[in-house]
């Protein structure tokens, strides 16, 4: 399933260091793809403790995680540089 109708918990990233890390990574390189195992290794966890990690604070899994805060960050650079 690409689109989860549960609401991601942004709050999630900046209360767990961890997590704000990896947020930090999308902040700078949302254009790349980034993988479980890179966002881990970012993160200093074992991919499958991260993702659980993602899943359980976030609220939804890393995978359409990712792809919500990627489609976010494009949607807000396209409509800002339509804007008159």
């Amino acid at each position: 399933m690409l689109w989860s109708s549960r609401p991601i918990n942004a709050k999630a990233f900046d209360y767990f260091s961890v997590l704000k890390k990896v947020r930090d990574y999308f902040e700078i390189n949302y254009f790349e793809p980034i993988s479980l195992r890179k966002a881990a290794s970012i993160a200093g966890l074992e991919e499958k403790h991260f993702s659980k990690m993602f899943r359980t604070h976030v609220g939804v899994g890393f995978r359409n995680g990712r792809t919500s805060y990627a489609f976010g960050k494009r949607s807000m650079q396209c409509s800002t540089r339509i804007s008159p």
